[in-house]
């Protein structure tokens, strides 16, 4: 009678911790799917709108010779 009842709850226990790991694979690997589409998303929105910063020098179109005329020294 206690044998079984101790077989009963060994047997509950490995099957809580049994769920518990799959549980905590699913939730990993969830965590892992999300990381990789917030990457995405962030990727796709920079691709989209891109950042806003202080433009490149060697992106500057060249000034026009009569403006840096005008302008005195």
């Amino acid at each position: 009678m206690m044998e079984e009842k101790r077989d009963r709850e060994q047997r509950e226990r490995m099957s809580q911790i049994k769920t518990h790991r799959q549980l905590m694979e699913n939730v990993r690997r969830h965590y892992a799917h999300v990381l990789e589409l917030q990457t995405i998303l962030e990727l796709l929105r920079l691709r989209t709108y891109p950042t806003l910063g202080p433009p490149l020098p060697q992106c500057l179109p060249p000034v026009p010779e009569h403006i840096l005329s005008s302008v005195p020294p």
